[in-house]
């Protein structure tokens, strides 16, 4: 493989690892919907494996690059000024989407109690949070990168 091919490789996995982190942390999130709202047991089972499958490509995809980087030696290419600014921008963006998930679910959830009685919990906040942040910072990284 040439380093073009490497590169296209590299980049797909990276693809990859967005969409399954994307895949389990909104699956878990809605998890925590299902539970709030009192749903069935069938679409909890049913998050419950894409979730899973979510997580598990995404697993894959990060022992496919970081195995990609060691054999093909190219250790150096990840290393780059360029990647590092990346990085940190991304991992800027990310934290600026947390702290607006964290408005809008305080403000949604006064809005919620005021008009129906249901409250969201912190277990549903706290994977909600967690999930727009994890995509957002890994979709910034991969928007960055192309």
């Amino acid at each position: 493989m040439n380093i073009d091919q490497i590169e296209a490789k590299h980049d797909r996995l990276q693809r990859y690892i967005l969409l399954g982190a994307s895949v389990g942390s909104i699956g878990f999130a809605l998890q925590e919907l299902v539970k709030l709202l009192d749903g069935p047991d069938s679409v909890y089972l049913l998050l419950t494996v894409v979730t899973l499958s979510g997580w598990l490509i995404g697993a894959w995809a990060m022992i496919a690059t970081s195995s990609l980087v060691k054999e093909k030696g190219i250790e150096n290419i990840l290393k780059d000024e360029r990647l590092a600014r990346i990085r940190g921008k991304s991992f800027e963006f990310g934290f600026a989407a947390l702290l607006a998930t964290q408005i809008v679910l305080l403000v949604g959830n006064d809005v919620l109690i005021k008009f129906t009685d249901v409250e969201l919990t912190v277990s549903f906040a706290t994977n909600l949070s967690i999930a727009v942040a994890f995509v957002a910072s890994l979709g910034r990284f991969v928007y960055l990168n192309r």
